[in-house]
């Protein structure tokens, strides 16, 4: 019987780590993007989750939001290489969550 160490498999899944927080945590406080997944939503369907993992000073945090300006303004900058980022997140007019 073979062990699973002996197969070299390797995930295909970005894993971030860190505290699971919200986005009232951070907003208008610097942060670092480091990475970002956006996938299908558990909670409700048809709609997107965006995935982020941030850097707080030098804590990692894991944060889950629904936001489609965040996830429109994270693919953008992929799109132009700037992953990792520095930002600062804001509440426009307690509508919607914004990088600044």
């Amino acid at each position: 019987m073979k062990r699973l160490s002996d197969l070299n498999i390797q995930t295909k899944r970005a894993c971030f780590v860190g505290t699971k927080i919200s986005m009232d945590d951070i907003l208008n406080k610097e942060i670092i993007v480091e990475d970002f997944k956006i996938e299908d939503s558990t909670k409700k369907p048809g709609t997107k989750c965006l995935h982020l993992q941030v850097k707080v000073g030098d804590t990692q945090h894991v944060i889950f939001t629904s936001g489609i300006i965040l996830m429109d303004q994270l693919i953008q900058a992929k799109e132009q290489g700037g992953i990792p980022l520095i930002t600062t997140p804001v509440y426009v007019n307690k509508r919607f969550y914004k990088f600044t």
